[in-house]
């Protein structure tokens, strides 16, 4: 059976939804086979462990943080340029987690170094450990949990700790200039 081709950009748009039907711990994984097609691959819920092993990094942040969308961009045009083969040892991940879209990048543990370079530049900082929920007495760990996952935060000058106008403001111009770019 042919599988239809379907245009990223229709995959990116309907991903909220997909990931709303199928359930909290429930994730997509993006990336590019070695003829350079999108392949795309839905994690039930439970099922991101498979993802799990010594050779591949993790960094997730949740798709609304100011700066995240910036650096998963920078980090994939710099180090992974889209059409080369480097391109196909990175991969895009989204995960439905506590009513919200995280959104994230799987990379070879050897090139670390890469994500710590891109953290720096786009004012953002990879934290150690997983994405974590505390409330109500309750510890919620993120459903990919492991030693090689990390978590994105704003790095400690960034404008978002300015306050809610200014994260706002700084959400605003990241949309605004990786929209620029997209139309380049």
């Amino acid at each position: 059976m042919t599988m239809p081709m379907l245009d990223p950009g229709d995959v990116a748009r309907a991903l909220p939804r997909i990931l709303e039907e199928a359930g909290d711990g429930a994730g997509v994984m993006m990336h590019d086979d070695d003829d350079g097609l999108t392949m795309v691959t839905l994690y039930q819920p439970g099922k991101l462990r498979a993802l799990l092993d010594d050779d591949h990094m993790f960094v997730f942040s949740m798709s609304q943080r100011p700066g995240a969308l910036r650096f998963f961009h920078e980090l994939e045009r710099t180090f992974f340029p889209p059409g080369s083969e480097l391109n196909m040892k990175y991969s895009m991940l989204y995960v439905n987690w506590s009513h919200m879209t995280w959104i994230g990048a799987r990379i070879p543990v050897e090139m670390r170094r890469c994500a710590e370079i891109t953290a720096d530049r786009t004012d953002m900082r990879i934290a150690d450990g997983v994405p974590t929920m505390f409330g109500g007495g309750v510890v919620v760990r993120f459903p990919l949990d492991g030693p090689l996952v990390y978590t994105l935060e704003n790095g400690c000058g960034s404008k978002v700790y300015d306050g809610m106008g200014a994260a706002e403001e700084a959400r605003k111009d990241e949309m605004m200039e990786l929209n620029k770019e997209n139309r380049r």
